[in-house]
């Protein structure tokens, strides 16, 4: 039997929120991660966690949550996300 991998997402942006007592999970702190069976809206909100290289510039809040933990990118402009790979099998 075939693993099912689980993608998982860290939060990049924050999303505007008229009324902060109805914050779902989606609405969660910048850095936050989860699997993507719980995240409903796509886009720069969420970013896989796949080791990539992003810019500082580009998720400066993320930046400040996350700095290097996860690796310098180029040392000066760039910054790593996490790498999580997981897998399940389903019967």
């Amino acid at each position: 039997m075939q693993p099912n991998w689980i993608k998982y997402y860290i939060k990049a942006h924050v999303t505007d929120c008229p009324d902060p007592s109805i914050l779902s999970l989606e609405d969660s702190r910048i850095g936050a991660i989860f699997p993507k069976s719980t995240i409903t809206r796509n886009g720069q909100e969420w970013l896989e966690c796949n080791g990539q290289i992003v810019e500082r510039s580009a998720y400066p809040l993320l930046f400040a949550a996350i700095g290097t933990r996860f690796g310098t990118g180029d040392g000066t402009s760039t910054f790593k996300l996490p790498t999580i790979i997981t897998s399940t099998y389903i019967a």
